[in-house]
């Protein structure tokens, strides 16, 4: 199944769609709207220059915008763990803001696939049977999820990753690029492999795997400031 997922949505009530952010996700989105499905709608953007302007300038921005009026996406790349993004997407969220997903027309889905809000799955992915995206993931371009793989809330995906049947990633997890996972693993949250190659074994959480290191290490906390609103987003 080809997916435009802005297609699939109700966005009648809304007079315009913002994406909010920055970095290769957002200016991969404004250079293909129609890939997107956004072609035909009122659609802005509102960039902040860096992600550490998140943290200080967001309020500001979703003040300029209205729940009743406006639709949003929030656009983030995987900077601390995609706490970056969520510092953005919680805020909105817990303002009464909606959000779309948006799914490239190129990208293939399974039609039992579920997937969350503010989910953004790039160019030529491929999702198989019975996988489970939740809010907030973020699938790069030319992915391939294997069937029944489960992505937790605010995760990341780098371009051309493979995940093997039956994975679970938890949230807050980072796989880079061209990275492989066999089927059947666990991979716990707070974890970043950007290792270009195959990964054969379960990872406890906080690990970090990096090709500029020798060994694995393991990461203490998430370190980002909305980390203490986790519990007021659980629900989401």
């Amino acid at each position: 199944m080809a997916a435009n997922w802005a297609s699939m949505l109700n966005l009648e009530q809304y007079k315009s769609v913002w994406i909010l952010g920055c970095g290769e996700a957002l200016e991969s989105i404004a250079d293909d709207k129609l890939g997107y499905g956004l072609e035909d709608k009122a659609v802005n953007f509102y960039r902040f220059d860096n992600v550490s302007q998140i943290s200080a300038l967001a309020d500001d921005a979703l003040r300029q915008r209205s729940p009743e009026h406006d639709i949003l996406f929030a656009a983030v790349d995987s900077n601390a763990l995609n706490f970056a993004r969520l510092e953005l997407y919680g805020r909105a969220r817990l303002g009464g803001f909606k959000f779309i997903s948006l799914i490239h027309q190129s990208a293939i889905l399974s039609p039992s696939v579920k997937v969350g809000e503010n989910v953004w799955i790039g160019p030529l992915s491929s999702i198989g049977a019975s996988c489970n995206i939740d809010n907030n993931v973020f699938i790069g371009a030319q992915c391939r999820l294997d069937a029944c793989v489960s992505l937790r809330s605010n995760t990341w995906l780098g371009a051309g990753a493979i995940i093997g049947a039956n994975c679970q990633i938890e949230p807050h997890t980072v796989i880079g690029n061209n990275v492989t996972l066999l089927h059947n693993l666990k991979i716990g949250r707070y974890v970043l492999v950007d290792h270009h190659g195959m990964l054969r074994n379960n990872l406890s959480p906080g690990t970090f795997i990096e090709d500029i290191y020798t060994n694995s290490a393991q990461l203490v906390g998430p370190g980002y400031s909305y980390n203490s609103h986790l519990t007021s987003l659980a629900k989401f």
